[in-house]
């Protein structure tokens, strides 16, 4: 009887510890990634809300020219053969039936203190079975580190959006570009140049000119799994300086494996003379996409 009466009690015991790793065992696992999945519930809560808000704005993939540097406040890319693809959608159907398509693909080779990159962006929209929005891009850096907070780079670039009143622009790049300070979390960095551009514009004008260009960037990193990033880009024409250009890029990004993530980017482009007549001199953009990295 005692035997009996003590392996009910054992039986009873273990499964009253049992019910109570099973009752704590989540809470545990969701206190370990309380912070993570936070963050991703507010990033897709947030891209819903603002999707809908600027559903009715023109879109565009990036608010920047040029491709960023890969020695950049991010993280640098170790040495050897590299490739980020980016694919992002957005859809809405009612009153007006809207879809976006956002492609972009890059290329890199790192040494150890020198960089190439061949990169390529594809931009569609259509409102209501209309094309509303065509942008392309297709451009090479090359960049080199000559010391350690100080480097040199060149691009070429080739692009198009007859939507924003020019059918290509042609440009080359050269400049400088130095970090400004380097932290635990926080980095940044800036890049000041010179471009030579020819503008194919849809009214059938043909504009050469030479640009000043002042870019900045930072970035704080989170944690391993997310980091924030901004970025700021001022291009005057040299020969008339009312006429100037500038955008701004703040993004968040949040690791979903080793190789994916959730990008989730909003960007403003203000043109102060337009290439055409009718054309708006303020873009908004926002883009929600997954980024593939290998």
């Amino acid at each position: 009887m005692f035997i009996l009466v003590a392996a009910v009690e054992a039986t009873t015991l273990a499964k009253i510890r049992l019910e109570v790793h099973l009752k704590t065992f989540p809470s545990l696992l969701i206190s370990r990634y309380d912070s993570v999945m936070k963050l991703r519930i507010f990033i897709g809560l947030t891209s819903l809300a603002l999707l809908f808000f600027f559903k009715n704005d023109s879109f565009g993939y990036t608010a920047m020219t040029l491709p960023g540097s890969l020695f950049s406040v991010t993280a640098e890319p170790s040495p050897g053969f590299a490739s980020k693809s980016e694919v992002g959608m957005a859809f809405y159907e009612g009153n007006t039936d809207t879809n976006l398509t956002s492609l972009s693909q890059e290329f890199s080779h790192r040494w150890q203190d020198e960089t190439v990159q061949l990169l390529g962006q594809f931009l569609e929209q259509n409102v209501d079975d209309t094309l509303k929005a065509e942008r392309w891009k297709l451009a090479a850096r090359y960049e080199r580190r000559l010391v350690h907070y100080w480097g040199a780079f060149a691009v070429e670039s080739f692009e198009g959006n007859r939507f924003a009143g020019y059918f290509q622009r042609y440009a080359t790049d050269g400049g400088i570009r130095h970090v400004l300070w380097e932290q635990e979390k926080t980095k940044g960095a800036l890049e000041a140049g010179l471009r030579y551009q020819i503008e194919d514009q849809t009214g059938g004008a043909q504009i050469n000119s030479t640009i000043g260009r002042l870019f900045f960037e930072t970035a704080y990193l989170w944690n391993a799994h997310a980091y924030a990033a901004f970025a700021v880009e001022y291009l005057p024409r040299l020969s008339e300086f009312s006429n100037w250009r500038l955008g701004m890029e703040a993004d968040l990004n949040v690791v979903i494996t080793g190789t994916l993530s959730w990008k989730t980017a909003y960007g403003i482009r203000y043109a102060s003379v337009p290439s055409a007549f009718g054309v708006k001199n303020l873009d908004r953009s926002l883009i929600n996409s997954i980024v593939a990295q290998l």
